[in-house]
């Protein structure tokens, strides 16, 4: 089998990778929140901490303090869903490298298949094309998966 067919093959895995990834942090590119996504927490954590570097994160949590707080469960859980969507989206605008490890699929997926082919290399012995080749066709694939 030829070197650029076993790219293309070894390819796939790293932009399922990616992908598996991008849904289990809930689409964090995309312009709605899932707040019930797998790993929630992740793009919620990372937003949070954006806000706090630059002194927004009271501000953006002020409103929902008091339905959070409240004895109904119904109002406390829907307050808390849309507290941490409203965090999400301001600390969004601040990413700066966080932006590369799981907030963007093909920034990720750049990461992922240039480790991955590292690992094939290593472990499978192929030729040092697999470094170039495998990212290049896994970012193909997910750009034209993003076009679709």
């Amino acid at each position: 089998m030829s070197i650029v067919i076993q790219a293309l093959l070894f390819s796939l895995v790293p932009f399922a990778f990616s992908l598996l990834m991008d849904y289990c942090f809930g689409k964090p590119a995309s312009k709605q929140y899932d707040s019930k996504a797998i790993f929630w927490w992740y793009p919620f954590i990372l937003a949070k901490r954006a806000l706090q570097k630059v002194g927004k994160y009271k501000e953006v949590i002020t409103p929902y303090a008091v339905n959070i707080r409240s004895k109904n469960p119904a109002v406390s859980f829907i307050s808390k869903g849309a507290c941490r969507a409203e965090v999400f989206n301001m600390g969004k605008e601040y990413f700066t490298r966080e932006q590369g490890w799981g907030m963007c699929p093909v920034c990720t997926n750049v990461r992922v298949s240039i480790f991955y082919s590292i690992f094939i290399i290593l472990l499978f012995g192929f030729s040092w094309y697999m470094l170039f080749l495998v990212p290049v066709f896994s970012n193909l694939f997910m750009l034209l998966y993003q076009k679709l």
